[in-house]
C-alpha cells in the first residue's frame, strides 16, 4: 500500500502490528501530505494472505530487509512501527546500520516497549500456552479484537492463526547486553492507558539512541493507530516536521547504551530529554 512516490520527498515506511495489515495506515497519506507513505504488507497478511506467514523473527527481517533495502537506500526516510511493527523497525534499522547502509532520519515507535525490557510477545501473552478463546478475550480487552467475532468461536482458529504466528515472531526477540545504540533519533508514542506498552517502558527507548529522544503520551490505549480520538496522526505529523528539518545522521552506532533501566524501574537515564505529554 503505497502513495505515489516522489524521489525528492521523505519516505515514511509504516510497519503494522501483530495480526494487522497495511490497511491500518489507509488514512495516513491524506493526513501527512508532506511525505510519501509506504505502508508495508507483511507476507501472509492482507493482500499477501496467500504467501506463507513468517515463522520466526530472523525470517521476517530477512524478507523485510530484502524487499525494502533498495527503496531505503535511495530515499531519505523515516520508519514508523506500531506494536510488533516497532520491534521490526528497530531490528531493521540495526541491521542496516551494521552494514553501513543509508541511515534513517528517525525511528518512530508506538505500542512496543524498549528492546531491553523482556516480554513474552508483543501482546503480553504466550501464544502457545492459551487456547483460542483466551487469546481472543485478551486481544479484545486491549482493543484489538472485535466483540462481534467473540460470538463466533468456530471462526477463531482461522482468524487467530496469523496473530499467533506474529506473536511467535515477536517472542523470538532477545536483548543482548552491549548492543550498540541507534545513531538515529527515536520518538516514542505511548497510550496513557496502554496496559502493555506503559509510559515508563516507552520512555525507556531513550537508552537506545545516541541522536535524541522524545516521548509523546496520548489519551488512548494500546491500539493508538486505530483510535482517531487518541491523536496519533497529528502527533506523528509533528514528529515528522522535526525529522524533516534535521539533517539525517551519518555516524554509525558507537558503543552500548548506558544506564539501562530494569523492567521494574523503566525510566529514562539521567540527563535524557524529558518526555512531551499531549493530552
Amino acid at each position: 500500500m503505497t502513495a505515489t512516490l516522489t524521489a525528492d520527498r521523505t519516505l515514511l515506511v509504516c510497519l503494522h502490528h501483530a495480526g494487522g495489515t497495511a490497511a491500518a495506515f489507509r488514512h495516513w497519506p491524506g493526513a501527512l501530505p508532506d511525505v510519501d507513505v509506504h505502508a508495508v504488507e507483511l507476507p501472509g497478511h492482507g493482500a499477501r494472505a496467500v504467501e506463507p506467514v513468517g515463522r520466526d523473527l530472523a525470517t521476517v527481517l530477512d524478507r523485510l530487509d530484502t524487499e525494502l533495502g533498495p527503496l531505503l537506500d535511495s530515499r531519505h526516510h523515516v520508519v514508523f512501527g506500531h506494536s510488533m511493527g516497532g520491534l521490526l523497525g528497530y531490528h531493521l534499522l540495526m541491521r542496516r546500520a551494521a552494514r553501513g547502509a543509508r541511515v534513517a532520519a528517525a525511528l518512530l515507535v508506538a505500542g512496543y516497549g524498549a528492546p531491553h525490557l523482556a516480554r513474552p510477545s508483543a501482546a503480553g501473552i504466550d501464544p502457545d500456552s492459551v487456547d483460542d478463546e483466551t487469546l481472543a478475550r485478551h486481544l479484545h480487552r486491549m482493543g484489538g479484537f472485535p466483540a462481534e467475532l467473540m460470538r463466533r468461536p468456530e471462526w477463531l482458529p482461522m482468524l487467530l492463526g496469523t496473530v499467533r504466528a506474529d506473536l511467535r515472531v515477536c517472542a523470538g526477540h532477545r536483548w543482548t547486553g552491549g548492543t550498540p545504540a541507534l545513531s538515529v533519533p527515536v520518538h516514542a508514542f505511548a497510550g496513557e492507558h496502554d496496559p502493555l506498552a506503559t509510559v515508563p517502558v516507552m520512555r525507556a527507548w531513550s537508552a537506545h539512541t545516541d541522536a535524541g529522544f522524545a516521548l509523546t503520551v496520548l489519551p488512548g490505549g494500546h491500539f493508538l493507530v486505530q483510535d482517531p480520538a487518541a491523536g496519533l496522526l497529528p502527533a506523528v505529523a509533528t514528529a515528522l516536521a522535526t525529522a524533516l528539518t534535521t539533517a539525517p545522521p551519518t555516524a554509525s552506532p558507537t558503543g552500548p547504551p548506558t544506564g539501562l533501566p530494569t523492567a521494574s524501574a523503566a525510566t529514562a537515564p539521567t540527563g535524557a530529554r524529558p518526555h512531551r505529554r499531549t493530552l
